[in-house]
């Protein structure tokens, strides 16, 4: 008796199937279905006007979304496949941007190409990025490890990989903080370094 799949494998006796042989990958003779395909199973029919809210899984920031298939199993997120589906690949550079403001919306009329740099704007000027409090920033971040003396002095001083791993022991922080604090990535507020 061969597997009833069609493989042409042998079970075990008693067995239709192959043990474990969904783990092998896509059976021969059925064809694996497009994530631009499965997507559709995920979005409820609703007005053009108004938001399409996926329905699949999300991530932790509210965005819809769903694995690829073949080899490259990462996820790919739900407004950013309807897009694709809609008007093709997005280009280097660019993400695809909500005007709704709402993660798990997926319909293409909410859906626009910006930069990053747009999107990092818009998400500042809707208030939805941390720190959300006017002057949060520098030691009164709720994620400060340095205070501002701190890093005057860090830039101040002349790097070198000891005084960084010192200065990393000492203060309680790692490297990299020490590194971006030293060349402007955080700290920015208190000029060039």
């Amino acid at each position: 008796m061969t597997c009833a799949c069609g493989c042409g494998g042998t079970p075990s006796p008693g067995k239709r199937f192959i043990h474990n042989h969904h783990l092998r990958g896509p059976h021969p003779g059925r064809r694996t279905r497009t994530p631009h395909e499965r997507m559709w199973r995920f979005v409820p029919s609703a007005p053009a006007d108004s938001c399409w809210l996926w329905t699949g899984e999300t991530d932790d920031s509210g965005y819809g979304r769903i694995r690829r298939t073949g080899s490259d199993r990462r996820y790919v997120r739900a407004h950013r496949l309807m897009w694709e589906h809609h008007h093709g690949p997005v280009p280097t550079g660019r993400c695809v941007m909500h005007a709704c403001d709402t993660p798990a919306c997926v319909n293409p009329a909410h859906l626009r190409l910006g930069t990053w740099a747009e999107n990092n704007a818009d998400r500042a000027a809707k208030k939805r990025s941390a720190p959300t409090l006017p002057g949060a920033f520098g030691e009164k971040h709720h994620n400060a490890r340095l205070t501002a003396e701190q890093v005057r002095q860090l830039r101040a001083a002349t790097p070198t990989p000891d005084l960084i791993r010192d200065l990393s022991r000492a203060w309680g922080v790692s490297r990299k903080t020490l590194y971006d604090a030293r060349n402007g990535r955080t700290w920015g507020h208190l000029g060039p370094s």
